[in-house]
């Protein structure tokens, strides 16, 4: 006897496959599922946009301290008062690097670096970060709307 002529074959054959219910369950668990991990996925992309900022503000002010400290000046700046130089420019950001310096030697703060990262696009936001130098020789990093508050 041939196997085509088997008739628990063919009546097999007809028995395998999904039911809708079954279908149905999968597309549920597959529905329940992306409920949970859309909104994780969309907290880490907010996540990334409020740091990137903070990362071009934090490589900017690496470059400044050896700058400072060799000839009291910003990178690529001459000395002044206030000086203000281009540090970088994205399709994002412009990152610029801010020195102010005191004039009186005895005062606490003896100048500040701000590298400030602006925002080139709309709902983008900006951030700034400053290293202070004090007369005891202490180099304090910090917000730059902190400055202010940092007392002797």
């Amino acid at each position: 006897m041939t196997k085509f002529n088997n008739p628990n074959l063919i009546n097999h054959k007809f028995n395998e496959g999904f039911t809708l219910i079954e279908l149905l369950v999968v597309l549920l668990i597959v529905g329940i599922l992306s409920a949970i991990a859309v909104p994780i996925y969309l907290q880490q992309i907010q996540k990334a946009k409020l740091v990137e900022q903070k990362v071009y503000t934090a490589s900017c002010l690496r470059v400044q301290p050896a700058n400072y400290e060799g000839s009291e000046t910003i990178a690529g700046e001459e000395n002044a008062q206030v000086e203000e130089g281009i540090f970088s420019k994205t399709n994002k950001y412009t990152v610029n690097a801010s020195l102010y310096k005191s004039q009186n030697p005895e005062e606490f703060i003896q100048a500040v670096v701000c590298c400030v990262a602006s925002s080139q696009k709309e709902g983008l936001p900006s951030y700034a970060q400053a290293l202070v130098y004090t007369n005891t020789s202490e180099v304090i990093s910090t917000t730059c709307d902190r400055v202010a508050s940092i007392k002797p």
